[in-house]
């Protein structure tokens, strides 16, 4: 969800672990920021501190696609 509208909605079908968030991210995120307009550079990704958001993997993720995630404390 954007300013200027919503994305890419994905259904999912059980409790998402890590590696579904991930898989999640690969199929929505790019789309979604297209959708939006959303410029490269200017992208910022927002969630809570949940384990698996806060993850190795998920951390890694974001930074190998170049996507900025806001700094949320606790």
């Amino acid at each position: 969800m954007g300013w200027n509208g919503l994305g890419k909605l994905i259904e999912v079908q059980r409790i998402v672990d890590v590696q579904q968030y991930c898989d999640i991210s690969d199929d929505g995120l790019e789309e979604s920021f297209a959708e939006l307009k959303m410029k490269e550079g200017k992208r910022m990704v927002q969630q809570d501190n949940d384990p698996k958001h806060t993850s190795k993997k998920a951390t890694q993720w974001f930074e190998d696609n170049g996507t900025q995630v806001l700094v949320w404390p606790a």
